[in-house]
């Protein structure tokens, strides 16, 4: 069931993302998201966990290092990429993140190849294949840097996916997610520092 949210939420996002798109640049969503998840994760970590928070010293820089690829460079990369491309498109390519968590799994000696998991490897790229296969038919063009920014964006979640496993085993699910977006926190201000943050009125 919570992952079928997931899913759901993922699936909303890119709509809600455009609508949000047309008061706020894509920076300024992201450092909104930063700050916002920051403060309320961490609360809420904090209220239900106390000094569980409080992570392993040995455990900072592989938290630090995952908040870098799975919120701020994810973050930035995808509403930059949203942003270019389609809500359709950007949800296509979703598919890519399962393709390259598998390859980076198996690398990183975490999954074992099998011929089945790698059909569905096959499957994931050609359904990402057919957005070329429109484009040559007209239906609409692509942006390839939206694309690949948006494909940027998968492999960076799918690191992060695999390097957070320890992780998970070492901390409650909500305490890790918190400390990801109070790492991230830093990077908030320099976005917003590019970009207007406040809607402008109409």
């Amino acid at each position: 069931a919570a992952l079928a949210c997931v899913q759901l939420f993922f699936g909303l996002f890119p709509v809600f993302g455009k609508l949000a798109f047309e008061a706020f640049a894509p920076q300024a969503v992201a450092a909104w998201r930063i700050a916002a998840g920051a403060v309320v994760l961490g609360g809420v970590a904090w209220l239900l966990h106390g000094r569980a928070l409080l992570p392993r010293l040995r455990l900072v820089p592989l938290l630090a290092l995952t908040s870098c690829l799975g919120i701020t460079i994810n973050m930035v990369m995808y509403l930059e990429g949203l942003h270019r491309t389609s809500a359709t498109t950007a949800t296509l390519l979703m598919g890519l993140i399962p393709v390259f968590t598998f390859v980076v799994a198996i690398l990183a000696g975490q999954e074992v190849f099998q011929l089945r998991r790698a059909s569905g490897v096959v499957v994931a790229l050609v359904g990402a294949t057919a957005l070329r296969w429109a484009e040559a038919e007209g239906q609409f063009t692509i942006d390839w840097v939206g694309l690949l920014l948006l494909m940027g964006n998968a492999l960076s979640y799918s690191i992060y996916f695999v390097l957070t496993r320890p992780l998970a085993k070492a901390h409650p699910p909500l305490v890790v997610i918190a400390w990801m977006f109070l790492f991230a926190l830093p990077f908030a201000p320099w976005l917003a520092a590019r970009v207007e943050v406040l809607p402008q009125a109409s």
